[in-house]
């Protein structure tokens, strides 16, 4: 009875550290094979390859095949502490478009870094919008357009920094509104503003233009219902459309270069 006794005991020790085992090879296994079954499929046009490292865990996760309609929510689930780092989600330096919708709806803090994105061309239609978790932004000089809506909604986004000597041509149609921008350098590469494109920025008080801005057009409602102060619209510029600055209850200097 004693030898069986103890037989059993022994097997039951050993399946445990073997399921110990099990699972320790379960946590270090390839990143790609960590990742849910929904967040494997392709969705889309969008075929990238995305590098999202949460500090704490120090666990970077491989993302590829991702695009348009894409929420990585699952991944700003888990549980963190207010002294933890913000996420950081880092984009391969092999992208080049970055899809309509791809980071929509991140509502709690995360980083979205662009550094390294010297082949990004284009940012689509919505695609950080909703996004009240994100508070910075930073555009790659090779970024020639922001699409309609690609901020919309930001409410924590309170600075974005384009790279020097940005070939950026435009900005879309409602691309910031109800951000909370307060102060925006435009790339001298811009040509247009978008329709509504700082609608409803109540904390936005100064835009500026970079020497030698080739602006061409200023959209209707570009800045309705906004905080600015003043503005100094450059001198190529050929056309103000109506409404660009209603409701702007602040604003109180105007200059047109000359030339304008």
């Amino acid at each position: 009875m004693k030898k069986r006794k103890i037989v059993h005991a022994i097997s039951a020790f050993v399946l445990g550290v073997l399921g110990m085992l099990s699972e320790a090879k379960a946590m270090h296994r390839a990143p790609e094979e960590s990742l849910s079954a929904s967040a494997q499929r392709e969705v889309g046009k969008g075929f990238y390859a995305f590098r999202m490292v949460v500090p704490r865990a120090g666990i970077p996760v491989e993302l590829s095949q991702f695009g348009e309609d894409v929420v990585f929510q699952e991944w700003l689930k888990a549980p963190r502490r207010k002294q933890d780092p913000v996420p950081r989600l880092c984009l391969s330096s092999s992208v080049t478009e970055i899809a309509g919708k791809s980071f929509m709806c991140f509502r709690s803090p995360v980083y979205i870094a662009l550094e390294f994105c010297s082949r990004l061309q284009k940012v689509g239609e919505g695609a950080f919008s909703y996004s009240s978790g994100l508070s910075s932004l930073f555009i790659p000089a090779s970024v020639e357009a922001l699409g309609e809506w690609c901020c919309f909604y930001c409410e924590s986004l309170t600075s974005i920094t384009f790279e020097p000597h940005s070939r950026l041509r435009s900005i879309g149609t409602c691309a910031f509104v109800h951000s909370c921008l307060k102060v925006v350098t435009i790339p001298a590469s811009v040509e247009e503003l978008g329709q509504k494109c700082f609608s409803s920025c109540q904390p936005l008080s100064f835009v500026t233009f970079e020497t030698g801005s080739r602006l061409l057009v200023i959209r209707e409602q570009a800045f309705t219902d906004s905080g600015l102060r003043a503005i100094a619209i450059p001198a190529g510029v050929v056309r103000v459309e109506e409404y660009c600055f209603p409701s702007c209850l602040r604003l109180t200097t105007v200059v047109f270069e000359e030339g304008a």
